[in-house]
């Protein structure tokens, strides 16, 4: 609702001050007061959208992010199962190139 809010608003504002700007008989020196409050309200109609916007990206971006880390612990899950049934022991290395974890199948090839 709140979108929808957000797109109608700005379209009723301008077409109240196309009313007003018709109607400047009426006002009898009334203008600057509703003109601003006018403007008060669009640029904040505007801001709030603009807002929307800037949080609607940002929880696309912080979902596509997770569902690219699903995807990566889905495919290293199955490299490490595929390489543990073809090799004799797998190892998993962090940068300095220091072991991750323990590997008891490590410790049985190296007969430790």
């Amino acid at each position: 609702i709140r979108s929808h809010v957000l797109w109608i608003m700005p379209a009723l504002i301008i077409v109240c001050v196309i009313v007003l700007a018709l109607n400047m008989d009426f006002l009898d020196g009334h203008w600057p007061p509703i003109y601003t409050s006018c403007m008060v309200i669009l640029s904040q109609t505007w801001a709030g959208r603009q807002k929307e916007s800037y949080k609607r990206e940002t929880w696309q971006l912080i979902s596509n992010l997770k569902a690219q880390e699903v995807e990566l612990q889905r495919r290293q899950h199955t490299a490490m199962t595929m390489l543990s049934t073809f090799c004799d022991c797998v190892c998993p290395l962090g940068p300095d190139f220091c072991l991750l974890e323990p590997s008891p199948r490590l410790a049985s090839f190296l007969l430790y």
